[in-house]
């Protein structure tokens, strides 16, 4: 996995999420922990996304510690689990089908939500959170009225006619 396409937010959530997987004595970064990176990271869109939609740092770190528990060894080594290479994989997909030259936080929730089998995207389904309400959230958010080519700007994401079930039809599954 090469993180030089990551922006300096996404992998500021990359090592939240090792921190946050490091506290909770797990041995490995798995979609739960990189959802909880997301959501501390505080300042990309996924991160507004998820506070506006009323998923917080403290929500997901209860539900972890519900699903999972605390282990009270810190492990040494930590890895990222199979599923959160998928996850990170699916994101770099994501920010190519949007034209994005890198991977923003939002390209990595969507990939949480795509790969779809995993504890972050019950955690979201248990709080009646659906992939709909976020990708929705997510054109809201970075202002899909337009499109830009400017790399310096935002990435250059499909036009707001482009409804978010078109968007979800095109590039998401089903979660129900």
């Amino acid at each position: 996995m090469y993180f030089s396409r990551f922006t300096q937010k996404s992998k500021k959530v990359i090592e939240l999420s090792l921190e946050c997987a490091r506290e909770f004595g797990h041995n490995r970064v798995d979609s739960e922990h990189l959802l909880l990176g997301l959501s501390k990271e505080g300042d990309g869109v996924a991160s507004r996304v998820l506070l506006k939609l009323g998923i917080t740092p403290k929500y997901i770190e209860g539900k972890i510690i519900e699903k999972k528990g605390i282990i009270p060894i810190m492990p040494i080594d930590l890895v990222l689990s199979p599923r959160s290479e998928e996850i990170l994989e699916i994101s770099g997909i994501f920010a190519d089908k949007f034209k994005s030259e890198y991977i923003e936080t939002e390209h990595i929730l969507l990939g949480i939500l795509q790969q779809g089998e995993n504890l972050a995207v019950n955690i979201l389904k248990e709080a009646g959170i659906d992939d709909k309400s976020i990708v929705e959230l997510i054109i809201d958010t970075v202002g899909l009225d337009s499109v830009t080519t400017n790399k310096e700007s935002k990435p250059n994401y499909p036009t707001r006619t482009q409804t978010s079930s078109k968007i979800l039809d095109k590039y998401g599954k089903n979660l129900t």
